[in-house]
């Protein structure tokens, strides 16, 4: 059986927290992928990060590898921005171009995911969604008993 594979990015680091606690779960390799021109600054996130998610933004990406025929299942993680998934997972799957795949798509965010999954999820089509979860950074951060049962709700 082929390694599930998560791709993730992360700012702040708890889509980071929670893309290696699913991967320790199921032995899952990761990629975290990172733009070439990173948002710095914690205030810079709404600035510019929401201007780039309001403009649909395809920033460059550092360059990564990845042989997708390798991996039977994708996690696809990304904090949630402007009510949406980060342009760097926008990025990702505009030059990635995933067809026919199993796919688990997970956010974070502090309460208000809206519409984060399903619009990721519209952008997949070809592919077979098997979850969907959100993970609340203010519920999760510091009960790791609860965020391992949250996490095992995706676990295929």
């Amino acid at each position: 059986m082929k390694k599930p594979l998560i791709v993730y990015y992360s700012l702040e680091g708890f889509t980071r927290y929670v893309a290696k606690n699913i991967a320790k779960k199921i032995g899952a390799d990761l990629l975290e992928i990172h733009p070439k021109k990173e948002i710095k600054a914690w205030f810079m996130k709404y600035l510019r990060g929401g201007k780039q998610v309001m403009m649909k933004e395809t920033p460059e990406l550092e360059p990564y590898q990845i042989d997708l025929t390798n991996h039977d299942i994708i996690y696809i993680g990304t904090p949630v921005w402007a009510f949406t998934f980060t342009p760097a997972i926008r990025s990702f799957l505009k030059h990635t171009h995933l067809k026919s795949k199993k796919i688990v798509l997970f956010c974070t965010h502090e309460g208000w995911p809206k519409k984060t999954l399903d619009n990721l999820e519209e952008i997949l089509l070809g592919n077979t969604i098997l979850f969907k979860k959100d993970f609340n950074r203010r519920l999760l951060e510091k009960n790791e008993k609860k965020l391992d049962e949250e996490i095992n709700t995706i676990l295929p």
